[in-house]
């Protein structure tokens, strides 16, 4: 009886090794193949542009804080600027799609891009550089501008900072790569 149980002792511990092998090499496997988390970032509209122009094929993901300045419509989208001139280069631009607009509009009882001007808002999303064609009598002359535009296709992206609009200022060193 004593060779049983110790049998059936060593078959235990052999299959919590195997087990325990198996659920290590998984997990290895499991975290080798997921992204690295990286902490969300806050960057001023400043920051922003300059960042973008460096790097504009990638984007820039991150939570974008700012002074809105201006906005505008066209169609059913609404824009909101961290300037008064959206074609200003030093002017980061929120561009929202109509499902946005609606929400948004039904949460501040009345249009975003007059309701939200002179608030500090905060946008989480990513700012890539858009061209924009300059056009005459509806058609492309073959001129055009970059902006950097923040593309935002829901409402909740948008986070309006309570009480009295600061100036955001940018406190981090530049890096090098």
């Amino acid at each position: 009886m004593k060779i049983n149980t110790r049998a059936t002792g060593l078959a235990a511990v052999v299959v919590a090794c195997a087990f325990g092998a198996t659920t290590a090499s998984s997990l290895a496997a499991s975290q080798a193949s997921r992204p690295e988390y990286v902490e969300p970032r806050v960057y001023s509209a400043a920051e922003a542009i300059r960042d973008v122009a460096e790097a504009p094929s990638s984007g820039l993901p991150g939570q974008f804080a700012f002074i809105l300045k201006g906005g505008g419509r066209d169609g059913d989208r609404v824009f909101l600027n961290s300037e008064s001139d959206y074609r200003e280069a030093g002017t980061l631009t929120v561009a929202l799609d109509e499902v946005a607009v609606d929400a948004l509009t039904a949460q501040l009882e009345g249009p975003p891009e007059r309701r939200l001007i002179g608030r500090t808002i905060v946008v989480n999303g990513v700012a890539r550089r858009t061209r924009i064609n300059l056009l005459a009598n509806g058609r492309p002359t073959g001129e055009y501008y970059f902006q950097t535009h923040i593309d935002v296709g829901q409402a909740d992206h948008i986070h309006v900072v309570p009480g009295q609009a600061l100036p955001i200022t940018v406190t981090r060193p530049r890096t090098s790569p």
